[in-house]
C-alpha cells in the first residue's frame, strides 16, 4: 500500500510532499494546483508511462524526482535528469530505462495499470468489447491457466501417441529382421563343437612342446656325460703330472736344508760389514764434534773468568753506597750538633744565625 509520495521539480511541483492514510485518501483544490500532476507522476515512477510533456520542469529545474512509499518499509525512486534517467531501490540502482518497465520495480509495486486511473481514463471493462471483458475475467479467475494447461496436455497426448505408433512400427521391423536368425541354435551347436576341435588341437600342441622340452633336455645330458668322460681322461693325465712334481718338490726341500746353514755364515758377515760401514761413515763427523767440544770448553772457561769479575765489581759498587750512606749520617750528625750550640767549640765565635 502507497503511504507517501515526494516530488521534486516534477511539472508545478517544486517540492511536494504527500502523506496517505488507509482508505480513500482525497487530494483537492483549484484547477492548475497539480492534482492531476500527481496521478501522472504515480503513472512514472510505478509503471514507466509518462505522458508527453510530463518533464516539463519546475522553473527551468536541473532534476526531475518522484519518490513513492509503502507501508511495507520499502520505496521506488524514479529520476530523470540531462545525465541520468534511471531508479533508485532499496537494494540496487537501475540506469538507462527504457519504455518497459523493469522486474525489479514490479516485484516491489505489484500494480498494473488498472490500478492507477486519471479522471478523463475509461472505466475499467465497463467500455470495453465482450472479448476483452472475457479475457480479462478469465485471467482475473485464473481460467487462462486452465486453458493453457489442457492444451499444454493435449499436445503431450499427441506427441505420446505419435511416439507409440513409431514404436510399434520400429518393433514391427525389428521383429522381421530377427526371423533371418532362426538358424542360430543349429550354428550354436557347429560352435560348440568347433570350439572342442580346437582345445583339443590346443592339448596336443602342449603335449608337442613337452616333449620338444624333455627331447632337448636329454640331449644336454648326453653332452654333458661325453665332457665328464673327456675329464676323467685328463685326470688320469693330471695324476703322473701330480707325482713328478711332488719328487721334484722333495729335492728341492732337501737343498733349502743344505743351504740354511750357509746363508746363516752369509748373514753374520753381512751385519759385520754393514757395522764397519757405519763407523767409517761417523768418523768424519765424530772429528768435527771433538774439536767444537774443544772450543766450546775454551769459551766456557773465558764465561766464567768474566762471571767472576763481574760478581767483584758489584762487590765494590755495594760497599761504595754503604761508605757514602755513613758519611751522609756523620754529616746530618755534625751539623746537628752544631746547630744546638750558641758558640762554636773551635773558635768560641757565637753560632746564632749561623747556617751550616
Amino acid at each position: 500500500m502507497i503511504d507517501a509520495l515526494q516530488l521534486n521539480n516534477f511539472r508545478t511541483h517544486k517540492d511536494t510532499l504527500l502523506q496517505f492514510d488507509k482508505g480513500v485518501n482525497i487530494v483537492q483544490g483549484q484547477s492548475d494546483s497539480g492534482k492531476s500532476n500527481i496521478i501522472r507522476a504515480l503513472r512514472w515512477a510505478l509503471l514507466n508511462s509518462p505522458a508527453k510533456g510530463d518533464f516539463s520542469h519546475w522553473k527551468g529545474g536541473d532534476d526531475v524526482l518522484a519518490t513513492v512509499g509503502f507501508t511495507e518499509g520499502t520505496f521506488v525512486e524514479r529520476t530523470r535528469s540531462k545525465k541520468d534517467n534511471g531508479y533508485n531501490l532499496p537494494t540496487t540502482e537501475l540506469r538507462a530505462i527504457r519504455s518497459d518497465l523493469p522486474t525489479e520495480v514490479s516485484a516491489i509495486t505489484r500494480l498494473s495499470e488498472i490500478n492507477i486511473q486519471g479522471q478523463y481514463d475509461q472505466f475499467y471493462l465497463l467500455q470495453d468489447s465482450p472479448g476483452k471483458v472475457a479475457k480479462e475475467l478469465n485471467e482475473a479467475a485464473g481460467l487462462g491457466s486452465i486453458d493453457n494447461s489442457i492444451g499444454q496436455v493435449n499436445a503431450i497426448i499427441k506427441h505420446t501417441t505419435k511416439s507409440k505408433d513409431s514404436a510399434q512400427l520400429s518393433l514391427k521391423e525389428v521383429s522381421f529382421d530377427l526371423n533371418k536368425y532362426d538358424g542360430l541354435d543349429k550354428m550354436e551347436s557347429k560352435i560348440l563343437e568347433v570350439e572342442k576341435l580346437y582345445q583339443d588341437r590346443k592339448s596336443l600342441h602342449a603335449n608337442k612342446e613337452l616333449l620338444t622340452e624333455i627331447a632337448t633336455q636329454v640331449l644336454e645330458a648326453k653332452e654333458r656325460l661325453s665332457d665328464i668322460d673327456e675329464f676323467l681322461e685328463v685326470e688320469y693325465l693330471m695324476a703322473d703330472v701330480m707325482n713328478v712334481i711332488n719328487t721334484e718338490y722333495k729335492t728341492v726341500q732337501e737343498g733349502i736344508k743344505t743351504l740354511e746353514p750357509i746363508c746363516g755364515s752369509v748373514s753374520i758377515v753381512k751385519e759385520d760389514l754393514d757395522s764397519t760401514i757405519y763407523w767409517l761413515e761417523v768418523e768424519e763427523p765424530l772429528k768435527d764434534i771433538k774439536t767444537m767440544t774443544e772450543k766450546y770448553r775454551g769459551a766456557l772457561v773465558s764465561h766464567n773468568e768474566f762471571e767472576r769479575a763481574y760478581t767483584d765489581i758489584c762487590s765494590c759498587k755495594e760497599a761504595w753506597l754503604r761508605a757514602s750512606q755513613t758519611q751522609e749520617t756523620a754529616v746530618k750528625a755534625l751539623s746537628d750538633a752544631f746547630n744546638s750550640l750558641d758558640i762554636c767549640p773551635l773558635c768560641k765565635q757565637p753560632l746564632k744565625g749561623a747556617i751550616i
